[in-house]
């Protein structure tokens, strides 16, 4: 858990009967989003019984920002840049309302609500507007593997012949 009042940071659970996760919690600024944030987290999973995990999470989290930084500002430069996709922009020619006021036929200022316009959800590919973002990742999770199976001696990664 992160101390109150804290949005993002590392996490780790380690369970000798369940394994180890070690995690970076970090929101992303989306104005179209409740609270105008989105929350993900990376996540390195290990099997029960890898002890020397922990010994490695510094690393792992150290991996982990460096990433959450590139996504971050590559999520910046798209709100500075003014790029939106095509229903967001046609939802802001609507009277800004509270999501509270959505269901009402009326807006506060008396003039019926269009219904049916809704700004979907969007995903990290749009949020960053970066259609490689996944990939990135997994190049990014590929290089901390490697990296940790260098570092312990191949405890990281198994082989499966």
């Amino acid at each position: 858990m992160l101390p109150r009042g804290q949005t993002s940071g590392c996490l780790s659970l380690d369970d000798p009967v369940n394994g180890s996760t070690i995690a970076f919690k970090f929101p992303l600024p989306d104005r179209y989003a409740r609270g105008s944030r989105r929350q993900y987290a990376l996540l390195a999973v290990a099997k029960p019984g890898s002890s020397r995990v922990m010994e490695a999470a510094s690393s792992i989290w150290s991996c982990f920002i460096r990433l959450v930084n590139c996504i971050s500002a590559e999520t910046e430069n798209l709100l500075d840049e003014g790029r939106l996709p095509a229903d967001v922009k046609m939802a802001l020619d609507l009277t800004n309302v509270s999501s509270y006021l959505t269901g009402r036929t009326v807006d506060p200022d008396g003039f019926p609500r269009q219904g049916g316009i809704k700004i979907r959800a969007r995903s990290l590919a749009e949020i960053t507007g970066d259609e490689y973002i996944f990939a990135k990742i997994h190049r990014a999770f590929e290089d901390l593997l490697s990296e940790l199976a260098e570092r312990f001696e191949g405890m990281f990664v198994e082989s499966h012949n």
